[in-house]
This record gives C-alpha cells, sequence and structure tokens, in this order.
C-alpha cells in the first residue's frame, strides 16, 4: 500500500517526461517509456463529483461550431484534426441531436475533446483507419457518459 501522496511525488517527473528509469535487481537501469491514462476509484456518486463545470450553449449553431473547433494557444484548429479524425459535420449533429438527448447530457466544453478522443482511442485499439461516424460516437458515449 502506497499513500496517494507518495505515488503521485513519485509519478510527477515520469508524468511530464513521458518516460521513467527502472532498476533490475542486478543494478542495471534502463529507460521505459511512461504513458499513463490516471485513473481514479471511488465509492461516492457520480453526481456528487464536481470533476467538470456544465458550460450553456448558446444556439444549434454556436454548439456545432464548439464542437468542430478547439482553440489551441490562441489560434483555432478543429479538434479532428488535431486527433487525426476526419471533420463529418453530420456525425457532430448526429451526436447533438441523438445521443446528448437519449443520455440527458448537456452540453459542456471539456465534451468535444473527450469524446472525440475516446473515438481515436477506440480506432487505434481496433487496429482500424482513424473514422468518424455514429457508431463509434455512440460507442465513445457509452463509454465516456456515466449512467446516474
Amino acid at each position: 500500500m502506497v499513500r496517494p501522496f507518495d505515488l503521485l511525488n513519485r509519478w510527477i517527473v515520469p508524468l511530464e517526461k513521458a518516460h521513467d528509469y527502472l532498476t533490475l535487481q542486478n543494478g542495471k537501469k534502463f529507460e521505459i517509456p511512461f504513458d499513463q491514462i490516471i485513473l481514479f476509484s471511488t465509492n461516492i456518486a457520480p453526481r456528487n463529483l464536481p470533476t467538470k463545470r456544465s458550460c450553456d450553449g448558446s444556439g444549434t449553431r454556436s454548439r456545432s461550431t464548439t464542437w468542430g473547433r478547439r482553440s489551441t494557444s490562441g489560434s483555432a484548429v478543429r479538434c479532428g484534426e488535431r486527433l487525426g479524425l476526419p471533420f463529418r459535420p453530420e456525425v457532430i449533429r448526429y451526436l447533438l441531436d441523438e445521443e446528448h438527448p437519449r443520455r440527458g447530457v448537456r452540453l459542456s466544453a471539456c465534451h468535444p475533446n473527450d469524446v472525440l478522443s475516446r473515438v481515436a482511442e477506440i480506432c487505434r485499439y481496433e487496429g482500424v483507419p482513424l473514422r468518424l461516424d455514429n457508431g463509434l460516437v455512440e460507442r465513445a458515449c457509452r463509454d465516456y457518459f456515466t449512467e446516474l
């Protein structure tokens, strides 16, 4: 058992540098990639965890623009382009018109990056070319949004 403080303190440099060093029993040290996703588990109900803040959209057009664009270093670039996904407005429309209402989820500013990142992860895991379609968006939403 390790205290969370000690574990995070140990991981701070490897998380920033994306590599770590391991030492074998014979004393030999070697570098390994350190590409981690930190996942915390709790028995607290998801609705009680203030991990994300909701942002109200100001109309369908601005929501669609938010989903298609993300500000990075002061310049607007498409989330999909950054992730290597082709931008398909009809799939974003499906997400806004079908997936969000079906799940009772209000649109939040973090959703474009989070859901599209999950789509890219699914493609990479399955070893298929990066693509954006309704089926992948549905799977990404099923993985991403917590049922209350």
